[in-house]
């Protein structure tokens, strides 16, 4: 399960968000997504291909503790990026998948954000795309 978090740089600013697979190391300024309305808070994703879930996704970060951005990628991280983890999801639908999209922030500090709803509407307008995980394992905070 991928646990979802965020902090608040610039009060002017939509939240950042991180993508944690262990979240037991998590410190302040983090927060679990769990505390906001209408986020999705956690989903899951394999450690290794399984049935559909065969696509392989990459969960990479830059900086360190308040700085940390977080990216998710169809692609190995680039440049500048380091590879936290990585993990497989399904490219298409089933009747018990759920779609998610993940869209990145117009600008810097170019983090990604995933939402059972459209990131164009989630403030995350860049290079939105796609992935299906199954869907009795997402916690949302609805």
């Amino acid at each position: 399960m991928v646990d979802v978090y965020f902090q608040v740089a610039d009060p002017k600013t939509e939240y950042e968000y991180r993508f944690v697979l262990r979240p037991g190391n998590v410190k302040a300024p983090w927060k679990p997504v769990s505390t906001l309305i209408a986020e999705t808070a956690a989903f899951p994703i394999y450690t290794e291909p399984y049935q559909q879930f065969k696509f392989q996704i990459y969960f990479c970060e830059a900086g360190k503790g308040a700085n940390l951005r977080s990216m998710i990628s169809k692609t190995k991280c680039s440049r500048g990026w380091r590879q936290n983890f990585t993990g497989y999801v399904s490219k298409r639908s089933t009747p018990d998948t759920l779609k998610l999209s993940v869209g990145y922030r117009d600008g810097f500090p170019w983090t990604s954000r995933v939402s059972d709803k459209t990131s164009v509407c989630a403030g995350y307008p860049r290079g939105t795309w796609y992935f299906w995980t199954p869907a009795n394992l997402v916690q949302n905070t609805r």
